[in-house]
């Protein structure tokens, strides 16, 4: 993934420089300006190192948000970062849950993502693309946000975090959430962290169990996009993708 800290055209070239197969894009600020960045410039990055794209919305948008037209709101720009990801080649888009305000019950969570996801699914597949979502937490409310949610947007698909699996729980649910929407599974996001925040340290920094990890989406034959998503030293991003390429290898 880009580091949406520095240039998304500096960040293409790193990650293609470097033998990774596609850049998972994220159209966060200050890295990535969705009304002044250079769309042909990005696609002519992207066809000289032969990168595929996987999309990835901004993480902060009020989506959650108990007012109807500050939803409408976000949904509109959520709109434009679809339309850029399609542009630049990527075939999804996701949409990150994030914690209920307090007073919100999982039901009402429910009902404010699923207004902003059907519309956005709709745009997406006039586009030929599909979106997806990715939970927060391993918290017994983001299973059942996604529960709701698929029920109500049956086209949606399911990105998996497996940092994100390892917090405000006990112990990694990421055997939880294959176990339940494997079927719904589009794309994985891979970093570790000691269970307490969303670290995005390099694999085998935190308390994760990688090979572990490795069974499970072996056992359910997963063969799409793993993106590292790890924000610190370029050396220990290499260092990470080189440990799961072996992994992955050593695993039958």
């Amino acid at each position: 993934m880009n580091n949406p800290g520095n240039s998304l055209y500096s960040e293409i070239e790193w990650i293609g420089k470097n033998g990774f197969d596609f850049i998972d894009i994220t159209t966060e600020l200050p890295g990535v300006d969705i009304e002044k960045i250079n769309v042909g410039k990005v696609k002519s990055l992207l066809k000289k190192y032969k990168l595929g794209v996987v999309g990835h919305t901004a993480w902060y948008h009020a989506f959650r948000d108990p007012q109807r037209l500050v939803r409408e709101a976000a949904t509109k720009v959520l709109k434009k970062e679809i339309q850029f990801l399609g542009r630049v080649g990527s075939k999804n888009a996701n949409v990150h849950l994030m914690p209920l305000y307090r007073f919100f019950s999982v039901k009402d969570g429910i009902k404010f993502y699923s207004d902003v996801l059907k519309e956005a699914s709709k745009f997406a597949r006039k586009l030929g693309m599909v979106m997806m979502v990715e939970h927060i937490a391993g918290s017994r409310s983001q299973f059942d946000l996604l529960q709701g949610l698929f029920k109500k947007v049956p086209d949606l698909k399911f990105h998996l975090d497996v940092g994100h699996a390892n917090l405000e729980t006990k112990g990694n649910k990421t055997k939880e959430f294959l176990r339940k929407f494997s079927k719904k599974l589009e794309h994985i996001h891979m970093s570790d962290n000691d269970g307490t925040d969303d670290q995005h340290l390099p694999l085998g920094a935190g308390n994760i169990n990688w090979k572990g990890i490795v069974n499970l989406l072996k056992k359910y034959k997963y063969d799409g996009t793993i993106t590292l998503e790890i924000f610190s030293k370029k050396s220990h991003l290499i260092n990470s993708k080189n440990k799961f390429k072996k992994l992955w290898k050593s695993v039958r």
